[in-house]
């Protein structure tokens, strides 16, 4: 998991490290460029920080407890898999409901650091300019972005 985590961090650099309301806000902007991936985690994390005992705070991959204006870095996402394997360790599963639990919350952060990713490809800065790949082609059908340097008509 760290790997993948390492690989959505390659094009995010440390002062565009977003938060989740950020990433939520991305996600509304750019519906198109995030079609292939399921943004419902954004939906259950963002809904379970609302909740009147949560003050705020959501549970990135099931365990650790994180601030809506938290800044996701790599340090963090790292952490919470830490926290997570170290829950499962001293925890184990006993009944089925904690494997449904336990495999909800993996596609969940699979999918969020597939959020990060795309993030990522679209803040990529292009050529001297200080626009970005997305504000260049923003005008354009639909996109599927292959690498940061190589896009297609869908």
């Amino acid at each position: 998991m760290n790997e993948k985590i390492d690989d959505a961090y390659l094009l995010i650099g440390d002062s565009s490290v977003p938060t989740l309301s950020r990433l939520i806000d991305t996600v509304e902007k750019y519906p198109n460029d995030f079609r292939s991936i399921d943004v419902s985690v954004l939906v259950e994390y963002d809904s379970s920080s609302k909740l009147s005992y949560h003050f705020g705070k959501y549970y990135l991959y099931g365990q650790l407890l994180v601030e809506t204006n938290s800044p996701l870095t790599k340090s963090l996402m790292k952490k919470a898999v830490a926290v997570h394997c170290k829950k499962l360790e001293d925890c184990p599963p006993a009944h089925q409901m904690d494997f449904f639990s336990i495999e909800r919350e993996m596609v969940y952060f699979k999918n969020f650091i597939a959020i990060l990713k795309k993030y990522g490809e679209l803040s990529v800065p292009i050529g001297n300019d200080n626009l970005t790949e997305h504000e260049i082609i923003e005008d354009r059908p639909i996109l599927n972005t292959k690498r940061s340097d190589q896009c297609t008509i869908a």
